[in-house]
């Protein structure tokens, strides 16, 4: 009985000596990036200029959270994280986004709308604008400015 205890105890301690710590990812301190912008469209064709797109209009950027890890585990299918903003007066839109020194891939969407658009004095025709997207590359600390068009 005596031996059976000792090998079952060799063992445990065999297996607990020869075990390695796992390879820990190194966590960068993540600090923020601004993205900012200007949101417009052709909303009246009597203008030359286009008009701000509507206020509230929301605004979406996505991140891949492994980009935020300094040596990213292959293989690991890291989450991705959704930030929103709406579109404020004068078109103006602004986004805080997690990042760090490594360069973050932001991709930058919205949601369509719907608006009655001004073709003349008595002519308005329901149109729905839709923006094809973007990318925005951000570092820690740094702001970029990426304005918006919806078609």
């Amino acid at each position: 009985m005596k031996n059976n205890i000792l090998i079952i105890l060799s063992v445990f301690l065999f297996t607990f000596i020869s075990c390695n710590k796992d390879e820990e990812t190194t966590k960068i301190s993540n600090g923020s990036a601004k993205i900012t912008g200007i949101a417009k469209c052709d909303l009246d064709l009597t203008s030359s200029e286009a008009e701000y797109a509507p206020v509230g209009t929301k605004i979406i950027a996505t991140i891949n959270t492994g980009e935020l890890v300094m040596n990213p585990v292959e293989g690991t299918v890291y989450p991705k994280k959704l930030y929103t903003t709406t579109v404020g007066e004068n078109g103006a839109y602004s986004l805080n986004i997690e990042a760090n020194a490594k360069t973050v891939n932001v991709q930058i969407t919205a949601s369509d709308f719907e608006y009655d658009k001004k073709i003349n004095d008595s002519t308005f025709v329901r149109t729905i604008y839709v923006y094809p997207g973007g990318a925005v590359s951000v570092v820690n600390g740094v702001s970029k400015i990426n304005d918006i068009f919806f078609n």
